[in-house]
């Protein structure tokens, strides 16, 4: 079963230089995330994720650090994909009669990447 969407209804007030803001710019643009929140929680993702690994590391399991890595890179092409489907269905590339099974498709990958991250990392 794929995870329900959390709210995100907490506000985080901070002060960046504005070095660290432009290279938050220059990384969401590199990675085609639109807004500074959503690039801003990504990075604090990997962060977690990164530090996660560092930790198993330390356990000696490299194994789940390499996997936890894997995961990231494979949310991030998924991610990419469905923005690029989005922009397609928008676009009229994709008509309605398509729409349901390229909507299935993705439900589909997003709960096989679920399932994997929950069977490897323990994280489901």
């Amino acid at each position: 079963m794929a995870k329900e969407k959390e709210l995100k209804d907490q506000r985080i007030p901070i002060m960046m230089s504005e070095t660290e803001l432009s290279a938050i710019d220059d990384w969401s643009f590199k990675n085609r995330i639109r807004s500074r929140g959503e690039a801003i929680r990504r990075l604090c993702q990997i962060g977690l994720i990164s530090d996660e690994a560092k930790i198993g590391a330390q356990r000696d399991e490299p194994f789940k650090a390499e996997a936890a890595a894997a995961i990231l890179g494979l949310d991030h092409v998924f991610d990419d994909a469905v923005r690029a489907v989005v922009r397609a269905i928008e676009e009229g590339e994709i008509s309605e009669t398509e729409k349901p099974a390229v909507q299935s498709r993705i439900a589909e990958a997003q709960r096989q990447l679920d399932l994997i991250n929950a069977k490897i990392l323990g994280n489901g």
